[in-house]
Formats: C-alpha cells, sequence, structure tokens
C-alpha cells in the first residue's frame, strides 16, 4: 500500500488539511458516485483516495524508493507474462470494488474487457501490495478481507518493502486458506498455477538488500 502520512478519514479529521477535510466530508459513499467523484476531482491530486465501510480515507502520497522499485519490478515481470490486449496492468491509480468500497491497489491485473471509460477493474485477477510501516495492519487484515471476496480473484500477493519476503494468498478449489504461504529468499518463486505464473523473487526484489538495514 502507498505509503502515507496518515491524513485519514478514521478518527483523524483534525489533521487533514483544509481542503482535503472539505473533499472528504463531502465525498460519496457510493461506489459507483465515489469512483466518478475521485476521477474528476482535480484538487485530489497528491492524495490518494479510498472508500471502505461507508468512510473515506484521504492520505498524502508519499511512497520510499524501495517500495516504488518493487512495484516498478513487480509490474515488469507481469508485463512479461500476460497479453495486454486482453489484459489491464496497472498501478495504484485504477480502483478495484469489494463488498465494502473502493480500493487501489498497488498492482492490479484485471481480465474484464471494459469500454475504455470505466474507472475500476471488472474481473481482478491478481492483486499485490507492498507494504511500508503504516499500512501493515492495512495490508495484512483489512484488505485481505476485502480482496478474498472478490469472486474472480486468483491470487493476493503482499510484498515486504526491505527484503526479499513476500505473503501468498492462493485459490486453491474455490476457496482460499486462513493462513498466506510466506515465500522467502531469491531463490524462490512466486507460483500462482491457475494464471501460469511463475515470478522470481530475485526479479521482484532486484535492487532491495537481503535483510533489513539496521
Amino acid at each position: 500500500m502507498t505509503e502515507a502520512a496518515p491524513f485519514g478519514y478514521h478518527g483523524a479529521m483534525n489533521a487533514l488539511p483544509p481542503l482535503a477535510l472539505r473533499l472528504a466530508e463531502g465525498a460519496p459513499r457510493d461506489p459507483d458516485r465515489f469512483l466518478a467523484w475521485a476521477a474528476n476531482t482535480p484538487a485530489l491530486e497528491g492524495f490518494k483516495v479510498e472508500l471502505a465501510h461507508g468512510e473515506v480515507t484521504m492520505m498524502m502520497v508519499q511512497v520510499s524508493q524501495a517500495h516504488a522499485r518493487i512495484c516498478t519490478n513487480l509490474l515488469a515481470v507481469l508485463l512479461q507474462k500476460f497479453d495486454r490486449t486482453i489484459h489491464l496492468l496497472t498501478t495504484a491509480d485504477f480502483g478495484v470494488r469489494t463488498e465494502h468500497g473502493i480500493r487501489y491497489p498497488d498492482i492490479l491485473v484485471d481480465a474484464g474487457v471494459g469500454n475504455g471509460k470505466d474507472y475500476a477493474a471488472r474481473e481482478p485477477i491478481f492483486i499485490a501490495e507492498v507494504l511500508s510501516p503504516s499500512s501493515i495492519a492495512t495490508d495484512m487484515i483489512e484488505k485481505r478481507d476485502e480482496y478474498l471476496q472478490i469472486g474472480t480473484l486468483q491470487a493476493y500477493l503482499i510484498c515486504a518493502q526491505d527484503e526479499p519476503r513476500a505473503w501468498l494468498f492462493l485459490r486453491e478449489d474455490g476457496r482460499f486458506p486462513a493462513s498466506p504461504v510466506m515465500i522467502e529468499g531469491r531463490a524462490a518463486s512466486v507460483e500462482v498455477p491457475a494464471l501460469a505464473l511463475s515470478l522470481p523473487m530475485a526479479d521482484i526484489f532486484a535492487g532491495i538488500p537481503d535483510a533489513p538495514s539496521a
């Protein structure tokens, strides 16, 4: 998830800048209207907004170099695996509908064929988030619970940003397990048989140290 200053709409409204506060208060709570609002509100530039459980979260976008590197690496690997004429591969600027609102994953693969005017995925099949200190609980618990309810999703990958380590929720026999598989080290790979994916950890974490710095 994008690293962010905690300008959340979760009990910290007085921490929001005045303009952001007004925008958050006036945002529609209906998912379709929220998508259109987020796409057509120029003043949102510099903020990331999501809708969950009827609440809006607004955050100033501040990603670390490591976060940006892993997202770029993973997207580059995925672009080699999918036919881009029938799949959309994108970073955190395209929405995903969940049971509780709208999320913007760090990495998304959408197999749905849209009309070019959609603001959210029609058939998300692969989602990835890169952890940051401020997003561990959100990515590991809240978003996990929301993403794993998406009927078309085959895999949810969570990546550490300070070492080659990842956690994979993989749909098998029509359901996701309660706990993810942890994948460690550059010699390993992320395997998603349903999508014919084998993603080398060495490629995903290229340029990332083998262990967190002290």
